[in-house]
């Protein structure tokens, strides 16, 4: 079991109902109840009685219960104690990201401008959203995917739209086009290097939108993806910026004609993030850095 997992068992039994649960922690239903099905995996019995669509904490789960709060209360203390002999320099700042290709320019560009200042990167996949928003460890998310739900605590903001294109071998049949609908590409396999990237999450609600279902093949490292594609295995969809690392001769780059076909890359963050100042510069610098690059196209 991680910290998560105990968190998310707590509050269940605290709010004593799965919506407001994964309301307040900013995850689904199904990422709670998968959580405690592992939990009762791992311990060997129900921790829960289940009565229609009502769940009821059994003794096992009283006693679980118990140990968890005894659990995360000794941990709270330890974190404490170890932040009070450690805080982290004024000029640190911890920068969650779901990929590197566009927000690694940036963040480069960031440091060569300070270079007194610190800037830690941490690398997180679909399964860590939006939790990761509200970690306070993390003082600002940049990411392919909106928050859910808005709160009071945090603030978003749209770093830049970009228009998709469609990347495809010269042999493809849509190769020879200057534009093409997303509708051509049904049933076409979308090459992904993860199955669980927010870039994949996006792309699922862009087919949500044009009503088709996204279909995925996955387990080629980054590197060879290139010439998967101009061998035919499989086509990409992307924002210019990143296909153009793609650049083959084989290789054929067609944008694509719905409006909805665009990626937005948003930057969140906590505001009692933002009282630091280093994070106000981040922030500021990422504003200017995409609307001098004119990715918003």
């Amino acid at each position: 079991m991680n910290l998560s997992q105990l968190q998310y068992f707590k509050t269940v039994v605290e709010v004593n109902n799965l919506t407001k649960a994964s309301h307040q922690l900013y995850v689904t239903q199904s990422t709670l109840t998968k959580s405690i099905k592992r939990m009762e995996d791992e311990l060997g019995g129900k921790l829960f009685d289940r009565d229609g669509k009502k769940i009821i904490l059994n003794e096992n789960g009283r006693i679980c219960y118990e140990w968890i709060c005894d659990t995360l209360q000794k941990y709270d203390a330890v974190k404490t104690a170890v932040a009070n002999t450690e805080e982290e320099p004024a000029n640190a700042i911890n920068v969650a990201i779901s990929a590197s290709h566009f927000t690694q320019p940036c963040i480069f560009g960031f440091m060569k401008d300070n270079p007194e200042n610190i800037v830690n990167e941490i690398y997180f996949e679909s399964d860590c959203f939006p939790q990761i928003v509200q970690d306070p460890e993390v003082d600002v998310v940049i990411s392919t995917l909106d928050l859910p739900e808005k709160t009071g605590n945090t603030e978003t903001a749209v770093l830049c739209r970009e228009r998709l294109f469609l990347m495809v071998s010269a042999e493809h049949p849509l190769a020879g086009r200057e534009n093409c609908s997303i509708h051509e590409v049904d049933g076409e396999e979308i090459i992904q290097c993860s199955q669980n990237s927010l870039w994949t999450v996006s792309l699922e609600e862009i087919y949500q939108k044009a009503g088709m279902v996204l279909k995925t093949r996955t387990g080629i490292d980054r590197s060879h993806i290139p010439e998967a594609v101009e061998q035919g295995i499989g086509v990409i969809i992307g924002g210019r910026s990143a296909l153009d690392s793609y650049r083959l001769k084989g290789i054929r780059i067609i944008p694509l004609t719905e409006d909805f076909c665009e990626r937005r890359i948003y930057m969140h963050c906590r505001k009692a993030a933002s009282e630091k100042k280093i994070v106000r510069e981040f922030r500021r610098y990422a504003g200017d850095f995409f609307a001098m690059k004119g990715v918003n196209q």
